[in-house]
């Protein structure tokens, strides 16, 4: 079942998120958003003087890490 805001209308994502959109989405802290995006681990784009984070970019941050196995026994 989609999702439906304040105007009884399906969310939809923005295509761009400021700082701390984008930390709230990621999980993360602000600085740690900025650390990645200094490491050039997260691409933004800038709009004037301010700075976004598109939504493609988290998506392929998020689609690249990878999944730390479970269980298992240490050699």
């Amino acid at each position: 079942m989609p999702v439906i805001n304040e105007n009884n209308l399906p969310w939809t994502r923005p295509a761009l998120y400021t700082i701390p959109e984008a930390a709230r989405e990621l999980r993360l802290s602000r600085s740690t958003l900025y650390l990645l995006i200094g490491r050039g681990e997260l691409a933004t784009v800038t709009v004037g003087r301010l700075r976004r984070v598109p939504v493609t970019s988290i998506d392929a941050y998020v689609a690249g890490l990878s999944v730390a196995p479970t269980g298992g026994t240490a050699a």
